[in-house]
């Protein structure tokens, strides 16, 4: 979930820094702001390529939903009110 919220919202890499930085012992504030101050000026956010899925991973995909839906019709054509 959290690398998920990476690729989606790069920027949060950089907020989660943040608060990593703030429960740093032994650092103090000015130490913090410092190399807050710098990383904002010198980082830069690089979005990753989006990895290309498997041919069989999307036919196997297409598949489970189709047996998805066939379920689903077959549930729904089912009658349960008679007796």
């Amino acid at each position: 979930m959290i690398a998920a919220n990476f690729r989606k919202f790069p920027d949060a890499q950089l907020a989660q820094l943040e608060l990593d930085l703030a429960g740093v012992v032994g650092a103090s504030d000015a130490q913090r702001s410092a190399f807050w101050a710098w990383l904002m000026k010198a980082a830069q956010v690089l979005e990753l390529p989006a990895l290309p899925r498997p041919a069989w991973w999307v036919a196997a995909k297409a598949r489970a939903l189709e047996l998805a839906k066939r379920i689903k019709g077959a549930i729904v054509a089912l009658v349960f009110d008679q007796e």
